[in-house]
Order: structure tokens, then sequence, then C-alpha cells
């Protein structure tokens, strides 16, 4: 009686379930015209609705790294107030879009919440170099957000649709 051998079958890779948007949420520690308190509440909201994540974090020039954790320090406890666990992390980058990149990759983020200092009129960009940098570049949802006081509503601006990726976000906002 003869052997016959088959082929091993390959099983396939399994999918990993999708994401949801409050996983890892990257939270922006600068201030940049927002209240920390009510930026906090606002992102733990989000995490919450997922049972996730707060990851606040900076993105410091060389050589102001201590300036830069002083606002992670500040947006963690700032967290621990609105009543959620954050561990911030601080990235020294010459460019801010970039160490902010690296920082999604890293930490695997399903949302970045970027601080912005509000509207700057006769300008090219819409949220401003920074902001427009990484929002042209990022892998995964970006809000940029101003909060002084607390919020009742929130408004979308999907920008100039001009810029392929104003128009994607205008598409997908409608």
């Amino acid at each position: 009686m003869e052997l016959v051998r088959k082929r091993p079958v390959r099983v396939p890779r399994p999918v990993p379930p999708p994401i949801s948007i409050g996983e890892r949420v990257l939270v922006d520690a600068r201030p940049s015209g927002s209240n920390v308190d009510t930026l906090f509440e606002f992102a733990g909201r989000i995490a919450s609705d997922d049972g996730g994540v707060l990851i606040p974090f900076s993105v410091p020039q060389p050589g102001q790294f201590k300036n830069g954790k002083l606002q992670v320090v500040d947006a963690e406890r700032a967290a621990a107030v609105a009543g959620h666990d954050a561990t911030g992390v601080v990235r020294v980058s010459e460019s801010y879009a970039n160490g902010v990149l690296d920082l999604v990759e890293e930490s695997e983020a399903s949302l970045a919440i970027l601080t912005w200092s509000g509207m700057r009129f006769g300008r090219d960009t819409v949220f401003g170099s920074e902001i427009d940098a990484f929002g042209a570049e990022s892998p995964i949802p970006t809000i940029a957000v101003q909060l002084v006081n607390p919020w009742k509503r929130v408004v979308l601006v999907v920008g100039d649709t001009k810029v392929q990726w104003h128009r994607e976000d205008a598409a997908l906002a409608a």
C-alpha cells in the first residue's frame, strides 16, 4: 500500500477586527488656545465610549524636551481629573507633523486630537501649516479642536475642496 502525501492546505491569515475610533486616542498636550481640562473631558468622552485609552503627547523641537514634558504632565493631570487613565509621551522632532506621524504608528493610534489656535485669515492653510501637514499624511481620523469653555455642540469645518485631502474629508463629512 502506497502512501499518498497531500500538500498542506494553508489556512488564511486571520483579519484583525477593525479598531474603534476611541480605542487609542492621541491627544495634543499643547494648550494652543484650548483649556486643557475641557480638552481632556472631550477626548475622554470619545475614548470612554469605546473603552479606549488617552495618550497625551507633545512634539517639541530639539532642546525643548523639558517644556514638552511639562505639557504632558499637565495633560496627564487633566485626564486624571476627568476620570481617565492616561500615559503621555514626548517625541522630540524637527517637524511637528513627522513627530506626530511617528507617534501614530508607534502607539497604533485610532484617532488624533490636535489643538488648534483658531482661524487666521489670509493664509493658504486651513488649520495652519503644522496641522495641515499632518492632516495631508495622516492614516487615521484627525480632529483639530479649540476648546476654551465647556462645549455643547461640534461644528465640522471641511475646508477648501481644491486640495485632494480636503476633498476626501468633505466627501466623508457629506
